[in-house]
């Protein structure tokens, strides 16, 4: 069904629409990271099955609008968040 890029950028949000409840691993620490690359692969396929949906163009639709949020906003959360870890490595070894 192809990549999941809502469910990979944002797994801590987009489980609860789409009711995949396995995201919610996405938010244990450390592990998090981990999980969105499953929720990427098989975001589509664990979405469609969970939910009804009026169509497949409403559900086409519905993960389209969270892979743009997902590459707005998560991508760059997920950046800084990894630059703010690097640093605070960085200055306790330092």
């Amino acid at each position: 069904m192809g990549w999941n890029w809502g469910a990979f950028c944002l797994p801590w949000l987009w489980l609860f629409p789409n009711q995949v409840w396995c995201g919610f691993l996405s938010w244990i620490p450390h592990i998090g990271c981990l999980v969105a690359i499953p929720m990427g692969v098989k975001g589509n396929e664990w979405a469609w099955k969970s939910t009804r949906w009026r169509s497949i163009e409403h559900f086409k639709a519905h993960q389209r609008a969270w892979a743009i949020a997902g590459i707005l906003i998560g991508f760059p959360f997920s950046l800084m968040m990894s630059l703010l870890a690097l640093t605070t490595i960085i200055e306790t070894m330092g």
